[in-house]
């Protein structure tokens, strides 16, 4: 495994459990509405049928369960992201921050985190209601699941 350019590490927190996806950076506008008024706004023409969401327009309430089926093709374990990171550190070059969550992604309390303030812009396209942070993802993630860190997870 590798990470494909365009493609980033989250963690996703739902129920009160973390899961790893290694996913298109576009599927993390949660707000589709948004995301495609902004894109139609600078005279573009988004993806048809939110498909980038796997057909749900916002994600958040009821549409959560069928954005969860969508992702499951991208779900990643953590002992396979620590082989990446670890290959990662190899290349040098700072290639292992690529092999770090980027955003958490916590349907529980509604809030999304992400690893600076990037001008991906994920914090402008949220739902209503949802908080934000900045810098604070690798906190987040319980110490067991810090693969970064070589614990011992599962």
């Amino acid at each position: 495994m590798s990470i494909a350019h365009g493609y980033i590490v989250a963690c996703v927190v739902r129920n009160g459990a973390f899961q790893y996806y290694l996913a298109p950076q576009e599927t993390w506008y949660l707000d589709q509405l948004k995301y495609d008024a902004a894109f139609r706004a600078k005279g573009f023409c988004p993806p048809p049928g939110f498909s980038d969401t796997f057909g749900v327009a916002v994600v958040d309430g009821p549409g959560v369960e069928q954005f969860m089926r969508g992702l499951e093709p991208f779900i990643v374990s953590a002992s396979t992201l620590h082989r990446e990171y670890n290959q990662a550190c190899i290349g040098g070059a700072g290639r292992e921050l690529g092999a770090l969550p980027f955003i958490l992604v916590d349907f529980d309390s509604r809030h999304f985190a992400s690893m600076d303030y990037e001008p991906l812009g994920f914090d402008k396209y949220l739902p209503r209601g949802w908080s934000t942070s900045f810098n604070d993802v690798l906190q987040r993630i319980p110490e067991h699941l810090r693969y970064w860190l070589g614990g011992a997870f599962k």
